[in-house]
């Protein structure tokens, strides 16, 4: 069954918000991980995982660390 422009532009949005809400939870997770305790950073973590595969991307190996600092 065909889908009109505005149920396309819907079903596209839905996916720009959970990919958004990713992206904002990684960064709160990294900006406050420290702060947390580890049940809720588990929590964070599997929040992100979730919305990233809705959008298809497969965040199973994230360990939530930063990459090492480079020396000079």
């Amino acid at each position: 069954m065909a889908i009109t422009n505005d149920e396309a532009l819907a079903l596209l949005a839905a996916k720009r918000g959970d990919a958004n809400a990713s992206i904002n939870g990684l960064n709160a997770y990294r900006t406050n991980k420290e702060e947390w305790k580890s049940s809720v950073v588990t929590t964070k973590m599997t929040e992100v995982r979730t919305l990233a595969t809705s959008v298809g991307v497969d965040l199973t190996d994230w360990d939530g660390s930063d990459p090492a600092p480079e020396s000079e």
